[in-house]
């Protein structure tokens, strides 16, 4: 007396998830029609057979959804049904879980042409320093992992080397450089697949902008004037002058700056990591 064969009946089978209190619940349902060579065969028999899938067995392809009940009766003689019943919550869905987030500082040592004040790092010509001066700088990185379903490489390089262009976890604009977007494929046991995506952005008080000195050697002599070579008693000038934004020549009491967007702007809210 034993099963001699089983069969699902895919027709019967399905997905599905409804929404409660604790969350979204998905759950599944398969059925099997189980054949046995003994009329005297019982539903004990049926329900026994190792064939059939067993507790807390995962649903194939979808490990987070597993074996919760099984039911069998006898359809005649030598027929059995059993319909297996499988369920969990969504947060055991490994791309359902949350973000996680590490903060950490990165120093590295940078060129530097002010001082603490904003003063320009000049001679008492007003000239700059070669090699030029250093500091140590300190950027705050954030790292954050999560798991998802894809991974789009070509996607992801249009953040790479990007500054936000609105305010992104509380830091206005221009603030956050995304360095890095990586991602690792996760293969479980039962063989679903999801993608382990590790985001990496640099976080800067003074922003991203290339900051330069405003000098060289033509100058204005008034802001509607043509600006021309600057010349001292002995010539031309054989190094650049500090200049006003309008042109004319200034002090070292009183410089100008330049600032240059070096990395393109995008909005970081596509990523979803707020």
């Amino acid at each position: 007396m034993a099963i001699t064969a089983i069969k699902e009946v895919l027709d019967s089978s399905g997905l599905g998830w409804s929404a409660n209190s604790s969350g979204t619940i998905r759950r599944a349902v398969r059925k099997f029609v189980l054949t046995s060579n003994a009329a005297t065969d019982t539903c004990a028999t049926a329900d026994a057979y190792s064939g059939l899938p067993q507790a807390n067995e995962g649903y194939p392809g979808i490990s987070w959804l597993r074996v919760s009940d099984r039911q069998t009766e006898k359809i005649d003689t030598l027929h059995f049904s059993c319909t297996v019943s499988y369920s969990q919550t969504e947060s055991d869905d490994p791309t359902s879980q949350d973000v996680e987030v590490e903060w950490d500082f990165v120093e590295s040592e940078e060129d530097i042409d002010t001082d603490a004040y904003d003063h320009p790092i000049v001679n008492t010509n007003g000239e700059g320093f070669d090699p030029p001066v250093t500091r140590e700088y300190g950027n705050l990185v954030l790292r954050a992992a999560r798991n998802e379903a894809t991974y789009n490489a070509t996607y992801a390089s249009e953040f790479y080397n990007t500054v936000n262009s609105g305010t992104f976890l509380g830091f206005p604009s221009g603030k956050v450089l995304c360095k890095k977007i990586s991602a690792s494929l996760v293969t479980l046991d039962n063989g679903y697949q999801y993608w382990r995506l590790t985001y990496i952005f640099h976080l800067r008080k003074d922003g991203w902008k290339k900051r330069i000195l405003n000098r060289g050697y033509m100058v204005k002599a008034t802001a509607d004037a043509e600006a021309k070579r600057k010349v001292d008693e002995n010539g031309y000038v054989t190094e650049p002058v500090l200049l006003a934004a309008d042109g004319t020549e200034t002090t070292k009491e009183n410089p100008y700056w330049l600032e240059f967007e070096v990395y393109e702007s995008t909005s970081f809210g596509a990523l979803n990591l707020e």
